[in-house]
């Protein structure tokens, strides 16, 4: 994939989401009517990229019937299938657009292992990962990019590009009477870790200002918390040169962002003991029969006496599965709002795994909202 050049499929899937229909159509393109101004007319050929001279003039012409600046419409285009984070190291003091070489390195070195980490996690929660590294996560972690840096307070930029559907390893699937919907791809999921980790240590460990307890500490890694991430994080808050660190999200365009996930975390120098003493708590825990899971719902069957199930799409013992999870009255009844909103859930329950058969949790332990673990008032 180019991260450069735009093609004429990032340029209709952005009018399609913004509220633009084909008009008409023929072999050399198509023209282009938005729903909400009769008089917004824009001809797109059928083949054009933003190396082409006529790119801009298409653009200023979107740009200006939905009022926003080309630029913005321009990026816009080019991350229809890109989620980026913005890193960013706050310091008042010294030369604006710059940082110390130490605060740098500390940035940009935190920012890889935070991607890195939240690919392994991704796949599974892990309080310490030591040298357990997914190799499909390191993978994962490769198509990531680092952008140019941004003006003001030092702020680098990481992209995550993300597979378009006819791209995917994943079917899309459309909806049906068991209400079947599309899957979350496996980049997606690793920006997702990571907003929602960055959330919990902000929520459950700086916000409170104390030690997290035993039960906190299992909340924080069910959300993608590990040992390596809280000191990536505390790494570049101990400079001295650096006030906050914060990373603010951007979700690619075509895709449904995540919902209930914070745009924006910022971490203040202060919590640098906080943090230090989290990380200390990041213990492996005893294995049981009971596994915690995290994922979206993908399909939802009710059978309409008070019985149903739910398929969670999520990751088991580092493979891409599906779990087929038993629900009854209230449950389902949540179930059916969780599945509309596409809100991640964690699964506390004894996985049934018969050869041949679908792995299933009969008697489910907990089933809630993940975010509600660790931001419970919502945003």
């Amino acid at each position: 994939m180019s991260y450069a050049v735009s093609t004429v499929d990032d340029l209709t899937s952005y009018l399609t989401h913004h509220g633009w229909e084909i008009a008409s159509a023929g072999a050399m393109g198509a023209l282009w009517r938005r729903e909400t101004d009769e008089g917004a007319l824009v001809a797109v050929p059928s083949s054009i990229t933003s190396r082409n001279d006529e790119w801009s003039g298409i653009v200023n012409r979107i740009a200006h019937a939905e009022n926003l600046k080309p630029s913005v419409v321009d990026t816009s285009i080019k991350h229809q299938y890109i989620d980026s984070t913005e890193f960013r190291a706050a310091d008042d003091v010294y030369i604006e657009g710059s940082i110390p070489l130490e605060a740098g390195f500390s940035l940009f070195a935190s920012a890889r292992t935070m991607v890195r980490v939240c690919a392994t996690t991704s796949r599974g929660a892990k309080a310490r990962i030591g040298g357990g590294y997914s190799t499909r996560g390191d993978r994962i972690a490769e198509t990531a990019r680092f952008g140019h840096t941004l003006h003001g307070s030092y702020i680098i930029p990481v992209f995550m590009p993300l597979p378009r559907p006819a791209e995917s390893s994943q079917t899309p699937l459309s909806f049906d009477q068991s209400q079947r919907t599309f899957y979350e791809s496996e980049e997606r999921r690793v920006t997702r870790t990571m907003a929602q980790s960055l959330a919990a240590l902000k929520s459950l460990v700086v916000e409170p200002g104390k030690a997290p307890r035993k039960s906190v500490v299992a909340d924080l890694v069910t959300a993608g918390v590990s040992r390596e991430m809280v000191l990536a994080v505390h790494r570049v808050i101990s400079d001295e040169s650096v006030a906050t660190f914060d990373a603010s999200f951007s979700w690619a365009g075509s895709i449904p962002q995540p919902p209930n996930l914070p745009d924006r975390i910022a971490i203040p120098s202060e919590s640098a003991e906080l943090l230090e003493g989290a990380a200390r708590q990041m213990k492996v825990s005893k294995r049981t029969d009971i596994e915690t899971m995290t994922g979206l719902i993908v399909q939802l069957r009710d059978e309409g006496d008070g019985f149903g199930d739910v398929v969670v799409q999520t990751v088991r013992r580092g493979r891409p599965c599906e779990i087929t999870v038993r629900l009854a009255d209230r449950q389902l009844v949540e179930a059916h709002e969780w599945f509309k909103e596409r809100r991640a859930l964690v699964v506390d329950g004894p996985v049934v795994s018969n050869p041949g058969r679908p792995l299933r949790v009969d008697a489910v332990k907990r089933l809630q909202p993940l975010d509600e673990t660790f931001l419970p008032l919502h945003i």
